[in-house]
């Protein structure tokens, strides 16, 4: 039903000469590339952000504040890049700096799959420095997003993009923390424990969260089942981190192709305007010479 009406939507939206959200934005590949920077970036971060401070508060014992300043090194990293972005998109392009942001943040990620395990709070910093020092990148998307938009259109932009960041979130947490539930709970394989009494009840809640399963194992005296739970988080972690970094990278691919070279930051580059007549342009040089 939700496909449908949002179908219906599409297409009304496309008949009308002044739409409540014009989708025919889509059309520029720059405004796309914009789009799709700032859908995949939301959608990384957020998934594994939810899985890094789960494990944070439930394997590593870090109270929520401790949590939420743990993950400062995200932000130190995007403070460091995030102020000389435009700078170097006016030196070597917008489409290089986006992408480039993307796919450092794609590494980061990746580096979170490539511990093979985690053990102490100090192997995450480098990935999160890494992911927020690619991510600082995405002030070149929002630009890039309106410099290839009619002024007219500008409000339709912004709410797209806006939208794209809540989207990137919705669907971070329901994809990448899927796949990290359905793959925790095949490496921890319950079964494995049902002589030990962990069953009914016990097994479910065991199975639904690391959290669950820690608090099962004290309560039942199993140190082996939070051995195998914690282990079993660390690798669904580590895996839908490698998934986050792909998308990460493959948009890293999108962005470059779709942003044209020349693509410059500080002026209109809508691909319906006319193009300037350049005897006008000559006169303009000759005059200010003068």
């Amino acid at each position: 039903m939700a496909a449908l009406l949002l179908t219906l939507f599409v297409w009304r939206c496309l008949k009308r000469p002044d739409p409540l959200l014009d989708v025919r934005l889509f059309r520029s590949k720059p405004f796309t590339a914009g789009t799709v920077a700032a859908f995949t970036a939301s959608l990384a971060m957020a998934g594994i952000m939810l899985l890094v401070a789960q494990w944070l508060q439930g394997v590593a014992g870090f109270t929520p504040i401790l949590a939420g300043l743990a993950l400062l090194p995200m932000a130190v990293g995007s403070l460091a890049t995030a102020p000389f972005a435009p700078t170097l998109a006016i030196r070597f392009g917008a489409r290089a700096i986006l992408s480039g942001g993307l796919a450092v943040a794609g590494i980061g990620l990746v580096g979170l799959f490539a511990l093979r395990g985690l053990d102490t709070y100090w192997q995450l910093i480098a990935p999160l420095v890494l992911v927020g020092a690619g991510t600082g990148a995405l002030a070149i998307a929002s630009a890039i997003i309106m410099g290839s938009t009619p002024q007219e259109k500008a409000g339709n932009a912004a709410a797209i993009e806006e939208s794209m960041y809540d989207l990137g979130n919705v669907f971070g947490i329901a994809l990448l923390g899927s796949i990290a539930a359905v793959l925790y709970r095949a490496y921890l394989d319950i079964q494995n424990f049902t002589g030990d009494g962990i069953t009914g009840q016990l097994a479910v809640e065991a199975n639904e969260s690391v959290v669950g399963a820690l608090i099962v194992a004290e309560s039942a005296g199993l140190p082996e089942l939070a051995a195998a739970a914690t282990a079993a988080f660390v690798t669904a972690l580590g895996r839908a981190a490698l998934v986050g970094g792909v998308i990460m990278l493959l948009a890293a691919i999108a962005v470059y192709l779709l942003v044209p070279r020349g693509f410059d930051i500080t002026a209109h580059n809508h691909p319906d305007d006319p193009p300037a007549d350049p005897p006008a342009q000559a006169q303009t040089a000759r005059g200010l010479t003068h």
